[in-house]
């Protein structure tokens, strides 16, 4: 009786509130860019798609410098893409946590990396050069 009485509440439980009492929160970031490469003359951006109705960013450089962007509000349909304004070069780990009501519910991480054009008219010319060992023997 008492196994019967359980599996009917959770029968109306499940039909009031549907399967989103067991859904899990999460943050799911996209390239706009192949590998995340940037040029200095391009703008950062980092598409993201989350559970959450806020987002925010920490970029640290390669040396630990970390820049913090602002609260980003997220879009009815769970997409925001984030621009991020370095003003620098340089190799970066890009943290974005999703926020509901201002708390944390979950955390992706992804790195991208911003360089300088460069003139591939003139690598024929060019003193580097790439070489692998997997030819040897």
């Amino acid at each position: 009786m008492i196994l019967r009485i359980g599996k009917l509440l959770l029968g109306l439980a499940l039909a009031f509130c549907g399967p989103a009492i067991f859904a899990t929160d999460s943050v799911t970031l996209s390239q706009a860019k192949l590998g995340n490469v940037f040029l200095s003359t391009d703008t950062v951006q980092i598409p993201v798609q989350t559970t959450g109705d806020h987002v925010t960013w920490t970029a640290t450089d390669f040396f630990g410098t970390p820049t913090t962007g602002p609260t980003v509000a997220v879009g009815s349909n769970g997409q925001v893409t984030l621009t991020l304004t370095l003003g620098r070069l340089g190799y970066f780990d890009l943290q974005v946590n999703a926020l509901r009501s201002g708390n944390v519910v979950a955390t992706a991480e992804t790195t991208f990396v911003v360089l300088t054009p460069s003139n591939v008219t003139n690598v024929r010319t060019s003193i580097f050069g790439v070489q692998t060992h997997f030819a040897q023997g």
